[in-house]
């Protein structure tokens, strides 16, 4: 059996990580999680605790990737064989975990990318789908890398991506980075993935964030 550890990024999300860590508890019992709280000014870190998550607390906000940075290293300091990034905002659906998991016996070491849009009708042209599509074209052009959802915040890292990431002077796990490493040679697979809306607190990549976001993705992957 996989050792595998569910490791959640949160910021201010009192409001939806109890239910999250309760669909997780219902759907992978056996799973072990851990909650890195990004230095929140509500009770998330109680709300991990209360929840039966092991928790790590930054004193400093550090953004998204950093954070799923730090619960890599955890799981390398705990010999977990893989971890999976959920998000804490309760749009991730833990029923999705096992198909995660049954693709990475497949595809052994790797990265296994839940995507929202492998099997969708994306009939709704949104901004965020817009800059989506960008993202997939532009990684499509410069690495020749096939990903239908490189900004999926569900993905499964298996020993070698959590060896790369977790090793100190390495970048964190975004979608630039993680495209720069597929496009070196690491496995990959994408498995279809739903969503459910957020009911509460909002993206931190909201606004004129997105689009700063979008550029800094651009032109950090590289062309291989």
């Amino acid at each position: 059996m996989m050792k595998l550890l569910v490791i959640i990024p949160a910021y201010n999300e009192e409001q939806t990580l109890e239910a999250v860590l309760a669909d997780l508890r219902a759907h992978v019992p056996a799973l072990d999680v851990l909650v890195i709280d990004d230095a929140s000014t509500d009770a998330t870190a109680q709300v991990a605790v209360a929840g039966g998550a092991a928790l790590i607390h930054h004193d400093q906000n550090r953004g998204v990737g950093e954070t799923v940075q730090d619960g890599i290293r955890y799981g390398l300091e705990h010999d977990y064989d893989s971890v999976v990034q959920f998000d804490a905002d309760g749009q991730h659906i833990a029923s999705y975990l096992p198909d995660l998991m049954a693709a990475k016996e497949l595809l052994g070491d790797g990265i296994v990318i839940g995507s929202r849009y492998l099997d969708a009708d994306e009939d709704e042209e949104t901004l965020k789908q817009l800059a989506k599509r960008i993202i997939v074209r532009w990684i499509h052009f410069r690495t020749g890398l096939d990903l239908t959802d490189p900004t999926s915040g569900m993905r499964l890292f298996g020993r070698g991506a959590m060896e790369y990431f977790g090793k100190p002077g390495n970048p964190a796990p975004e979608a630039d980075t993680v495209a720069n490493l597929l496009a070196s040679g690491m496995p990959w697979i994408e498995v279809p993935i739903q969503v459910r809306p957020r009911v509460a607190g909002h993206s931190y990549l909201a606004g004129f964030k997105g689009f700063q976001y979008l550029c800094r993705m651009c032109r950090n992957i590289k062309k291989v």
